[in-house]
C-alpha cells in the first residue's frame, strides 16, 4: 500500500496543477489576471464552490453541466487535468523524484499551455517561451539535468534555426511563414532538450505539419494560417520519451 501513496501523490498534484493550467489557457491570452476573481461559471459567472472545481471528479459528478445555470462544461478541462497528471506519473515512472522529474514536468507544462493556447489564438503569450528559456537555462545550469552549454547551444540554435526558415519563408511567399512564437518556443524547447532535441523537434514536427494540413484544411481552419506549435509541441514529447531511438534512426 505504501508504495502506491507516492504515485497517487503525483497523480493528484499533477491533476490540481492541471487545474490551474486551465486557467492559465483561458484566461492569459485575454490579459486577465490568473488569481483574481475565482473560478467562475463563463456563461452565468457564479462563483464555483470548491467542492465543485475538484479535478477530474467535479466534472463527473456534475454531469459536465454548470451546477447553476446547467450549461455544458467543456470537456476539454478534464481532459487536461488528466493528462497534465499522466505526464506527471509517467516523469515519475521514468526519473523517480529527481531534477529531471521537475524539470520536464515544468517543461511539459510550457507545451501543454503553448499549445492550447496556439489553437485557440494562433499566438504563443512571450511569458510561456521567455519563462522557458529562462527556466531551461537555469535548471541545467544549477543542476546539470543536461549540462547548461548543451542547453545554452539548444536555446540558441532552435531559435536561429527556425528565424532563418521564417525570413526565407517570409521572402519566397510574400507573407509569414512562421510565426515568432514558434521561434522562441523553439528555442525554449532547445533549452530542455539540447541542440539535436531541437532539430529533431522542428524536424518531427514539420512532417507532423504536412500530414495534417489536410485535417486543418477540411475543417476550414486555414483563414490566418495554421499553428505550428502543437506540432513542434508534439515534436518536442517525440523526443523527449524517444531520443535513444530517434538518435539511432538518424546517425550514419
Amino acid at each position: 500500500m505504501r508504495m502506491l501513496l507516492i504515485p497517487i501523490f503525483i497523480f493528484t498534484a499533477g491533476a490540481v496543477i492541471g487545474s490551474f493550467l486551465n486557467v492559465i489557457i483561458y484566461r492569459l491570452p485575454r490579459g486577465e489576471s490568473i488569481i483574481f476573481p475565482g473560478s467562475r461559471c463563463p456563461n452565468c459567472g457564479h462563483p464555483i464552490k470548491w467542492y465543485d472545481n475538484v479535478p477530474i471528479i467535479s466534472f463527473i459528478l456534475l454531469g459536465g453541466k454548470c451546477r447553476y445555470c446547467k450549461s455544458p462544461i467543456s470537456p476539454r478541462y478534464p481532459i487536461v487535468e488528466f493528462i497534465t497528471a499522466s505526464f506527471f506519473l509517467v516523469h515519475y515512472i521514468l526519473w523517480g523524484i529527481s531534477w529531471k522529474f521537475f524539470a520536464f514536468n515544468f517543461f511539459v507544462l510550457i507545451l501543454l499551455t503553448s499549445t492550447l493556447i496556439d489553437l485557440d489564438f494562433k499566438r504563443i503569450p512571450n511569458i510561456l517561451t521567455y519563462g522557458g528559456i529562462a527556466v531551461g537555462l537555469l535548471l541545467s545550469g544549477l543542476t546539470g539535468f543536461i549540462p547548461f552549454e548543451y542547453s545554452l547551444l539548444g536555446a540558441l540554435i532552435g531559435g536561429i534555426v527556425l528565424l532563418v526558415v521564417r525570413v526565407l519563408g517570409g521572402l519566397v511567399f510574400k507573407r509569414e511563414a512562421i510565426g515568432l512564437g514558434d521561434v522562441k518556443l523553439l528555442s525554449s524547447i532547445g533549452a530542455f532538450l539540447g541542440p539535436i532535441g531541437a532539430v529533431a523537434s522542428l524536424f518531427m514536427g514539420s512532417l507532423l505539419g504536412t500530414l495534417m494540413v489536410p485535417v486543418f484544411k477540411r475543417e476550414g481552419d486555414t483563414k490566418d494560417g495554421i499553428p505550428f506549435g502543437p506540432f513542434l509541441t508534439l515534436g518536442a514529447m517525440s523526443f523527449l520519451y524517444f531520443s535513444k531511438d530517434i538518435v539511432r534512426l538518424i546517425s550514419p
